[in-house]
């Protein structure tokens, strides 16, 4: 971490030597949050079956502009949790003071003007597809989206052309070793790339403002010795189309893929509909709803069957986890159906109030769910997704989000989350509850 707090420091020195060829700018943000987590009832021993952490997450990033025609961007994230993870002292305190965390290079990329229509940028960095359900930031998140690769861009009249190549992983020297990925001798190069071509419509009839259409390629190599492990070769393309009319705007995406893993089929779709009508004399009041179904397998759980030879559990690439399947984070996509209905009002000047309710089923009662929390029975037994052949219904969820935001980019954000097992979970399963509170600054 001196080593971290050093750099900077030199950056910071060494900035302004070159001020007069180099133009830098320097931003970031800081949050804290904290979640208390609760499951209704007691466990067999009387002990209240709860949970609360604290974590804190700063970002600081420079940009460069050196000329007209070349510029740049790094950036770097500091995750802390609260609290030790270390082996104890003999008084059953830490033994030091030295708090975990995590410090990572989030983006470093230059990009290179090549013309007035024109751009290649080359590095890592973040980057989106349309309207996040394909491809997001996930700022959420501790570790978000970034990418390592190039973008090269080309500016038209009818369109804005993305074409892109990234790395998303690198397999290099590994081996698969009792049970454990571990570094070895052997000269592979197993990776796994992501080529693409991304167009956003320019020319479009007034009621719609996004038109978005991609295709990608994604090539995955399976590594050396690990047991299920295969090559994949597959096709993903979408459609994004939003707009607004008379109060009433609208969003939706059709995504699907198309290829093979090993010897068998990959097939996965998804839908994604909002449809949303604004009062803005009632408190900029915004009531909406939105369905959204992805495929499942009929008659397995997110492998190739042996049956048929196909997995059709939807593989939900890098879409916005936290902003899709309701906030508490418990139903991801794959195999998912859901209904969602909301209502966003503001109170006064820079005060939100968002409130949500979601109904959750798995799309095919055969193939197990996509759950990303724990939900714990009567019994305190984790239960980390609901399993094939059980019911369909996974219950339901409410969100209460209320943010204050301050002239100096502070902002503060209080929410309480209820999920509602459904009866996929068994009937042991009891309902689960979150309040979280984070506080954001910008500068």
């Amino acid at each position: 971490m001196k080593k971290i707090i050093s750099l900077i420091a030199l950056l910071g020195l060494a900035f302004p030597a070159v001020a007069e060829d180099v133009d830098v700018t320097f931003s970031g943000d800081f949050r804290t949050r904290g979640l208390y987590e609760m499951v209704q009832g007691f466990d067999d021993n009387g002990k209240a079956r709860n949970d609360n952490a604290w974590s804190g997450q700063f970002r600081i990033g420079s940009a460069f502009n050196a000329g007209e025609k070349l510029s740049g961007q790094v950036s770097f994230l500091a995750n802390t949790r609260w609290g030790q993870d270390i082996q104890a002292g003999a008084n059953g305190l830490p033994e030091s003071a030295v708090n975990s965390s995590a410090f990572e290079v989030y983006e470093a990329y230059a990009t290179w003007l090549m013309s007035d229509t024109t751009k290649l940028r080359v590095g890592r960095g973040v980057y989106t597809v349309a309207d996040g359900t394909i491809v997001a930031e996930n700022l959420f998140e501790d570790l978000p989206y970034s990418f390592d690769g190039a973008i090269y861009t080309n500016e038209m009249d009818w369109a804005r052309m993305d074409v892109f190549f990234a790395r998303v992983a690198d397999f290099r020297g590994q081996t698969f070793t009792a049970g454990n990925l571990n570094f070895g001798n052997q000269a592979r190069g197993d990776q796994g790339n992501v080529f693409g071509a991304n167009f956003d419509l320019k020319i479009l009839p007034d009621m719609f403002n996004l038109a978005n259409v991609h295709v990608m390629q994604i090539k995955r190599d399976a590594i050396a010795g690990a047991p299920g492990s295969m090559d994949a070769d597959l096709i993903r393309y979408g459609l994004t189309l939003g707009g607004d009319a008379a109060g009433f705007d609208f969003r939706g995406t059709y995504a699907g893929y198309s290829g093979d893993e090993g010897a068998g089929d990959l097939d996965g779709s998804m839908i994604d509909l909002e449809l949303g009508y604004e009062m803005t004399d009632l408190m900029g009041a915004r009531l909406h709803v939105l369905y959204h179904t992805d495929s499942g397998d009929e008659d397995t759980a997110g492998a190739i069957s042996s049956s048929d030879g196909d997995n059709q559990t939807y593989d939900s690439f890098f879409y916005d986890q936290h902003q899709n399947a309701g906030l508490m984070d418990v139903v991801r996509w794959g195999n998912s159906t859901y209904l969602q209905v909301g209502l966003t009002l503001e109170p006064k000047d820079d005060l939100t109030l968002d409130i949500r309710y979601l109904k959750f089923e798995k799309t095919e009662q055969a193939d197990a769910a996509s759950l990303a929390n724990i939900v714990v029975d009567q019994a305190g037994a984790p239960l980390t997704s609901a399993g094939r052949n059980s019911d369909d219904d996974l219950g339901s969820e409410i969100d209460i989000e209320l943010t204050q935001k301050y002239e100096s980019g502070l902002a503060i954000t209080a929410r309480y989350g209820l999920f509602m097992p459904g009866d996929a979970f068994g009937p042991n399963a009891d309902n689960y509850s979150q309040f979280w509170l984070q506080a954001s600054m910008s500068f």
